[in-house]
C-alpha cells in the first residue's frame, strides 16, 4: 500500500507542475483506486487496466459520437488528441513506476518496509516501467514528429520551472530585488501558460 500512496503522490506531483493533464491525472487516480482494490482483495499484483478501460461510459460514448460524425481534419484532431494523451499516460506511468522503486529501495535501506513485500513491488513497478518504455518507443517511432513537438514542450516547461525556482531562490536569499523577481516570475508564468 506504501507502494500505491507514493505512486499517487507522485502523479499529483506533475499535475500540480503542470506536466499531467486533468483528463490522464484522472484516469491515473482511477488506475490507483482500482490496483488498492485488487490489492485489498489480495490480488497481488494487481491487474493494470489499458487507457481504454480507464475511460467511463460517458467518454466512450462521446468518443464514439465525435468518431461518427468527424469529418477530415476533425477526425484527425481527435486520433491526435488520443495518441498525446495516451503518450502522456505511458509517459507518467514510466516515470513514476521508476520513482516508485527508487523510494522503495530508499525505504529498504531505511528499514521502513518488510524487505519481501518491498522487493515484490520492485518487481512489479520495474516491469510496469519497462511496459511504458516499450509503448512509448513504439508511439515515437510511428509519430515521430508528433512525439518530437511533445518531447520540445516538456523540455520548455521543465526548463521554465528550473527558472522558476531559480528566481524564488534568489528572491528568498535577498540577491534580486522583490519587485524584480515578480515580474521575472510573471513572465515565467505566463510563458508556462502558453505551453
Amino acid at each position: 500500500m506504501q507502494a500505491l500512496e507514493i505512486e499517487h503522490r507522485a502523479y499529483r506531483d506533475l499535475y500540480d507542475e503542470r506536466l499531467l493533464s486533468r483528463e490522464v491525472l484522472n484516469k491515473l487516480s482511477l488506475m490507483i483506486e482500482m490496483k488498492r482494490d485488487a490489492v485489498l482483495a489480495n490480488r497481488i499484483p494487481p491487474q493494470l487496466p489499458t487507457v481504454k478501460e480507464l475511460e467511463t461510459r460517458w467518454e466512450n460514448f462521446f468518443a464514439r459520437v465525435r468518431r461518427r460524425f468527424a469529418r477530415g481534419s476533425k477526425r484527425q484532431s481527435q486520433q491526435t488528441h488520443s495518441l498525446i494523451l495516451q503518450y502522456e499516460y505511458e509517459s507518467a506511468l514510466a516515470y513514476v513506476c521508476h520513482k516508485v522503486v527508487r523510494k522503495m529501495h530508499h525505504l529498504i535501506q531505511e528499514r521502513a518496509v518488510e524487505v519481501t513485500v518491498a522487493f515484490d513491488s520492485i518487481y512489479f513497478y520495474e516491469d510496469r516501467s519497462r511496459a511504458s518504455l516499450e509503448k512509448l518507443k513504439a508511439i515515437i517511432q510511428y509519430y515521430p514528429d508528433l512525439t518530437a513537438t511533445l518531447q520540445q514542450r516538456v523540455a520548455m516547461h521543465a526548463a521554465l520551472i528550473s527558472e522558476q525556482e531559480v528566481v524564488e531562490r534568489l528572491a528568498a536569499d535577498g540577491v534580486c530585488p522583490a519587485g524584480a523577481s515578480s515580474k521575472v516570475r510573471k513572465l515565467i508564468e505566463a510563458k508556462l501558460n502558453q505551453i
